[in-house]
């Protein structure tokens, strides 16, 4: 979902925070800190995500912390969560950096699902077996014209008949329109079901505006 939103410059994993500054947090909460459970020796913590957003010019920094629901509410976890969350709260805070917690609550599955049926196609011109350079490229953007063309078919059955009227290999229409997706040069509702079921209808050639996607 972060990769998909438009505004998002960076995004860090299990990003490191500095060890000396959370031990201190931890010491003046007067809870343990998390150390290694063979050595004792005190762990570097980390923030699930480090996500810079650039909006109007200017970045914005936000971390995110990512845990199932059950880990804040179970009696045998949550306590410690809860002791580990607030050290990593304490740290952004002195830092100025916003800081949440996302749980799969907050994880849209339709959204999540539509990403992943498109998005390896992003980048299609390291695909093999092009008959020249710049040939899938070129198949997009006569797909993205007459696409619209089609309104009362299906996604499939716009697809079937692209592929014969560009006399392009069987399949690559849809391959392209994925593509298509993947780079918002054509937009739908991300959170309906997307699939070759689709009608054409549901889908417009973006504009400027609909390319930038807003995460909540």
């Amino acid at each position: 979902m972060l990769d998909w939103h438009d505004a998002v410059s960076d995004i860090r994993e299990q990003f490191p925070l500095g060890r000396d500054e959370t031990q201190e947090i931890a010491s003046r909460l007067g809870v343990g800190y998390p150390v290694d459970r063979h050595t004792r020796v005190p762990l570097v913590m980390t923030t699930d995500f480090l996500v810079d957003f650039s909006i109007d010019g200017s970045t914005r920094r936000v971390a995110y912390a990512v845990k199932p629901s059950k880990a804040l509410t179970e009696a045998r976890t949550a306590v410690r969560t809860v002791e580990k969350l607030e050290i990593e709260r304490l740290y952004w805070l002195a830092k100025g950096v916003s800081w949440g917690i996302v749980t799969e609550g907050e994880i849209s599955k339709p959204l999540v699902r539509n990403i992943s049926w498109v998005h390896s196609y992003r980048d299609v011109e390291g695909y093999d077996n092009q008959p020249y350079p710049g040939y899938l490229a070129e198949k997009a953007d006569l797909i993205l014209m007459e696409l619209p063309s089609w309104r009362d078919a299906s996604l499939r059955q716009a697809c079937q008949e692209l592929d014969l009227r560009f006399v392009m290999q069987t399949g690559t229409a849809r391959l392209l329109v994925r593509h298509l997706i993947a780079c918002k040069r054509l937009v739908c509702d991300m959170t309906l079901p997307l699939d070759d079921s689709a009608p054409v209808s549901r889908f417009q050639v973006a504009t400027a505006v609909q390319k930038v996607g807003r995460l909540g």
